[in-house]
């Protein structure tokens, strides 16, 4: 029973631990905001709401 109980705790632990927003696809730091990108003029097709963390 004890076994079974630190079993599933680390497993919990674990799965809490991949669901961070800073490994996110739609969060980026102040530093990546701030960079310089390169402009191509064209048609806009999708956009997505992101993140900006300090």
């Amino acid at each position: 029973m004890i076994k079974r109980l630190i079993v599933v705790a680390i497993v919990t632990v674990t799965l809490a631990g991949c669901a961070n927003d800073y490994m996110s696809s739609d969060v980026y730091s102040a530093s990546q905001a701030k960079q310089v990108q390169t402009v191509r003029y064209g048609t806009l097709v999708s956009v997505r709401p992101v993140n900006i963390q300090n």
